[in-house]
């Protein structure tokens, strides 16, 4: 797996595309109703996810301030990637799962616009929000579905050709995060790694992004190997956004081809 990056020197660069987002954000205060109720179920570590991911969701603004504010470096590196992989490969169909309110997956149908891009998530609110983010970007090349890897979808999902995951599958579709010793996190992840098998033609692209450090890179790997997908290990890479005085993050980026044959367990 390639070495890993820190973003925090490059964060002061906006991307062009960041930039846009960032101006859909102009007059909005945290002050507001809106900001302060956010703010304070995610300070609140009993606040269930699905409660804070409504919150965040509860406007198009409040979701890209709160996203911006948050993971800035992590979508600079992430918008960084999809650019460079647009400029190698051109799939008739894409699915982004867990697109949430839509900042990376309108990128996506900007940069591939003759596919037909899905984007796919469990919250309406976040599904609201992206259908408005498509709608002021101009974007008509996309379609947005309520559900996720396990849960019926409004819409038919079809093989794509690429399957993208932005920290939508570990601790999100399935419950585990971090590898643990008391934990048979193979068992958990099979059925994850087999759905999005299912979701990704033959020889289709799944690029999927994570939070975690090596170890859990190496397990999810293993994981999707035996449902079917040849991990291209030379384009893996870990991450590492923030710095001392926020603090550190790492994440993983998998790259992975669907060769349509399962390891026997």
């Amino acid at each position: 797996m390639a070495e890993s990056q820190n973003l925090s020197a490059g964060s002061s660069q906006q991307d062009a595309w960041l930039e846009r987002i960032e101006l859909l954000t102009d007059g909005f205060e945290w002050e507001s109703a809106e900001g302060e109720l956010f703010s304070e179920l995610a300070a609140n570590p009993a606040t269930p996810r699905s409660a804070i991911f409504a919150a965040k969701n509860a406007s198009l603004q409040l979701s890209l301030a709160a996203s911006l504010l948050w993971s800035s470096d992590l979508y600079a590196q992430q918008v960084d990637l999809l650019k460079r992989l647009a400029s190698g490969i051109s799939p008739g169909t894409i699915l982004d799962v867990g697109c949430e309110q839509g900042l990376l997956t309108c990128l996506i149908a900007e940069l591939w616009p003759d596919a037909r891009v899905t984007g796919l998530d469990r919250s309406p609110e976040a599904i609201a929000c992206a259908g408005q983010l498509a709608e002021e970007l101009g974007i008509k090349n996309l379609t947005l579905a309520i559900g996720d890897l396990f849960a019926p979808t409004q819409v038919a999902l079809e093989p794509a050709e690429l399957v993208f995951t932005s920290r939508s599958i570990l601790g999100e579709a399935i419950e585990i995060d971090q590898p643990d010793i008391n934990t048979d996190w193979t068992t958990q992840a099979a059925p994850a790694a087999e759905r999005l098998a299912s979701l990704t033609s033959s020889e289709g692209l799944l690029v999927s992004l994570e939070r975690g450090a090596a170890s859990t890179a190496s397990l999810w790997s293993e994981s999707l190997e035996a449902a079917g997908f040849a991990v291209l290990g030379e384009r893996c890479q870990l991450i590492t956004t923030g710095d001392a005085t926020v603090g550190y993050e790492q994440f993983f980026v998998i790259f992975a081809r669907r060769s349509g044959t399962m390891v026997s367990r």
